[in-house]
């Protein structure tokens, strides 16, 4: 029998789904933190859905090549098995710093009943400033490339340059609707080849109030060590600055050890928070 898969209507039809789920499932555990701005934002544009199960509520985010899944649900019931045509992602968000969570285990374990198993871990990384830099120093321009915001003409050759280096599952790069949602919110920047004209970098960036978050910064491979991933960097330190934000974050795969020691130039440290990413392989 074919599963249903739901869409979630609005962020009241959302929030009446968790209040009857929680009554029912006083032990649920999630790893969704999506703030009422951002699900208000995806049910409006059609892209969550949902279905219950004996362990309580699921919801999917579509982003394009996979489904992102936010759980609500109780560890000592089965989550059963899920039937979506494209591959499923769930991130579990640790701390070295806080003593070993069984719940959080026996959720795991739930998830490589239901067919999940571990695909990759990311390591969060911090950098504090105590003052703030030089504006002129801050942009360390690189001859011969410019760095500018994308607009709707770049959006391809942004996506472009996010296929060319990284893999889609394991780094969740955003779908068509995130990326213009950024590039509208003057979030997404690019490498331009002066003379070509050519975007050869690419850079998303997320400020709130007090923290300033580098998403994703990728340079095509046949222009790297050029220091324009550099220079894209300082870009990012420069916005953040005109926001007087001294707190940035950014997560990396942890076997990339080379954009780890990149990161690590700059200034970042891992602040002891991870991320295990498990996939579900099995789907139709």
């Amino acid at each position: 029998m074919a599963q249903e898969f739901m869409p979630v209507k609005d962020l009241n039809h959302y929030s009446a789904f968790i209040k009857e789920n929680n009554a029912r499932h006083a032990d649920r555990v999630t790893n969704c933190f999506l703030m009422p701005q951002e699900i208000a934002e995806l049910t409006q544009k059609g892209l969550l859905s949902y279905r219950v199960c004996t362990a309580g509520l699921l919801f999917f985010l579509d982003c394009g090549v996979y489904d992102r899944l936010y759980f609500f649900v109780s560890p000592q019931h089965p989550i059963g098995s899920i039937d979506k045509d494209k591959p499923v992602v769930i991130e579990f968000v640790q701390s070295q710093l806080r003593p070993a969570d069984e719940k959080a285990e026996l959720i795991k374990a739930r998830w490589r009943e239901a067919g999940f198993t571990h695909n990759t871990t990311t390591l969060r990384m911090r950098r504090r400033e105590a003052g703030m830099h030089n504006n002129a120093q801050a942009l360390s321009p690189v001859a011969g490339i410019s760095v500018a915001q994308a607009g709707e003409a770049e959006l391809d050759d942004v996506a472009a340059v996010w296929r060319a280096s990284f893999d889609p599952l394991v780094n969740l790069l955003p779908s068509d609707a995130e990326q213009h949602a950024a590039m509208q919110a003057g979030e997404l920047y690019c490498a331009i080849d002066d003379e070509t004209g050519q975007v050869v970098g690419a850079a998303q960036f997320r400020f709130t109030k007090s923290t300033g978050y580098i998403w994703h910064i990728a340079v095509l491979p046949a222009f790297r060590n050029r220091h324009i991933g550099q220079a894209l960097t300082r870009h990012y330190f420069y916005l953040a600055q005109l926001r007087q934000i001294s707190n940035h974050l950014l997560w990396v795969v942890e076997s990339n050890q080379g954009a780890i020691r990149f990161h690590q130039r700059n200034g970042y440290q891992f602040d002891g928070t991870y991320s295990q990413q498990y996939l579900l392989h099995h789907y139709k």
